[in-house]
């Protein structure tokens, strides 16, 4: 039963990624409630624009798929779903530092959550492996 509650949880976090895809694609006009930006405290003086979003998209996008994935190796009970949910939390941890924008206003809307819940998602899979 856990490793269904378990599963369920992967998937759903995954999706949750699918909302800074669509930001960082521009699918919906920016709102200032909506608080990121695409702007990085790293990348935003190296990078233009359009190659910062794409960076992020893949970030976003990667996470979603692999969190997903390893929902579903999971449920079917395949050992390799760890290692594709830690890739996930990794890569989605990078990815919202790195489009951190440096303010802590909204921080919510910017990934702060999302960062938690990796960070717990590391924490439970290194102690069970």
């Amino acid at each position: 039963m856990k490793d269904w509650i378990i599963s369920l949880f992967l998937v759903a976090h995954g999706w949750a990624h699918i909302w800074y895809v669509v930001l960082s694609r521009r699918l919906v006009e920016f709102e200032e409630w909506m608080a990121w930006t695409g702007e990085s405290w790293i990348l935003s003086g190296l990078l233009g624009e359009t190659v910062r979003l794409w960076i992020a998209t893949i970030g976003y996008a990667g996470s979603l798929l692999g969190f997903i994935a390893s929902g579903v190796l999971l449920y079917l009970n395949k050992p390799v779903w760890r290692t594709t949910a830690l890739a996930s939390a990794l890569i989605s941890s990078a990815t919202v530092l790195l489009f951190w924008d440096g303010e802590l206003s909204m921080i919510k809307e910017k990934g702060i959550i999302g960062l938690l819940i990796n960070l717990a998602i590391l924490v439970y899979i290194t102690k069970i492996m």
